[in-house]
C-alpha cells in the first residue's frame, strides 16, 4: 500500500510502515514519557497497521512497535500512547529518539513494525 498526502510519500510493505520521525520534548509530559519510550503516530499509520493507542490514564497499554532508523539500523521498542496531527509521521519521545539518532538531527527516516 502506498500513501501520498501533501507530497509526503510513505508506504506499507509486509506490515512495515516507512515514514519520517521527529521527537517531542518530554520534560512537561506525564512521568510515563520519561520512564520508557513512547510515541504519537498519525491516524493513517494507526489504520494501516491496526494499532491501539494507550489511554492517558494508563489503564490500557498502547500497541508496542519497533522503530528502526534507516540510516544506521538502530532500533527502539516503543509504546504508542497518543495520536499526532501530522500525516504519514511518527513523533517519538526524546528518550526513544536519542536511542536511534542524535537529537540535533531532528527528522529521520524510519521503518515502523507492529510487535
Amino acid at each position: 500500500m502506498i500513501l501520498v498526502y501533501m507530497g509526503i510519500l510513505s508506504f506499507i510493505i509486509n506490515n512495515e510502515f516507512y515514514c519520517k520521525a521527529t521527537w517531542y520534548d518530554t520534560k512537561n509530559h506525564p512521568k510515563v514519557h520519561r520512564n520508557h519510550s513512547t510515541a504519537a503516530i498519525s491516524r493513517n499509520l494507526i489504520m494501516g497497521l491496526n494499532i491501539t493507542v494507550g489511554r492517558k490514564n494508563n489503564e490500557d497499554k498502547g500497541t508496542m512497535i519497533v522503530v528502526t532508523n534507516l540510516s544506521n539500523s538502530k532500533t527502539d521498542t516503543v509504546e504508542v500512547t497518543d495520536v499526532c496531527g501530522s500525516t504519514n509521521h511518527i513523533d517519538l519521545s526524546l528518550q526513544s529518539f536519542e536511542k536511534i539518532s542524535k537529537k540535533s538531527v531532528g527528522v529521520i527516516k524510519v521503518k515502523v513494525k507492529k510487535l
